[in-house]
């Protein structure tokens, strides 16, 4: 029987061998190079194709939330049906909220707000027209007909946390 023993933080090395196999003892191995300030220690090129993917992961995450934020509005905002209404507005004070704390530990992002909302806008309104689609089939016309083409709401009335637009009459 061949019995092998757990990978010790030593079995890594700097060749960015191990990378692939097991990120997360990479990632505590690297953590560990660095509290030490051993440079020799460091695999340079996936550490910096980590920074960059840690900064691209927030940026994503607030892409996410917007989507669904956006969506939710739409659905508030333009939906026949009343019934789903404390749904959306629930998922929409949940992606809000979170979506506040993403942007309090990255202030950054904020500035791009507007920005990255009118860029995701579009997949909102994708999502808001198959949801519709799907539970009101018969009116999916009029809905393509009423949710408007480009963005209407700033980062203001995106953050929030007690701004929901009036249902529009039918």
């Amino acid at each position: 029987m061949n019995i092998q023993r757990p990978l010790g933080l030593s079995d890594f090395g700097t060749d960015g061998a191990e990378y692939g196999n097991d990120i997360f003892a990479w990632a505590n191995t690297q953590r560990e190079a660095l509290e030490r300030r051993d440079i020799s220690a460091l695999d340079w090129d996936n550490l910096a194709e980590e920074i960059g993917d840690l900064g691209s992961s927030q940026l994503r995450e607030m892409e996410s939330r917007l989507v669904t934020i956006l969506e939710h509005l739409l659905k508030y905002e333009f939906g026949l049906a009343r019934e789903p209404a404390r749904g959306w507005k629930r998922t929409i004070i949940a992606q809000r909220s979170a979506l506040a704390r993403l942007l309090k530990r990255n202030p950054s992002l904020a500035a791009r707000l507007d920005e990255i909302a009118a860029d995701v806008y579009t997949d909102a309104l994708r999502n808001a027209l198959a949801a519709f689609d799907e539970y009101e089939p018969d009116t999916l016309a009029l809905y393509a007909d009423r949710l408007p083409v480009t963005l209407s709401y700033d980062a203001a009335a995106l953050t929030d946390p007690d701004f929901l637009p009036m249902p529009r009459d039918q």
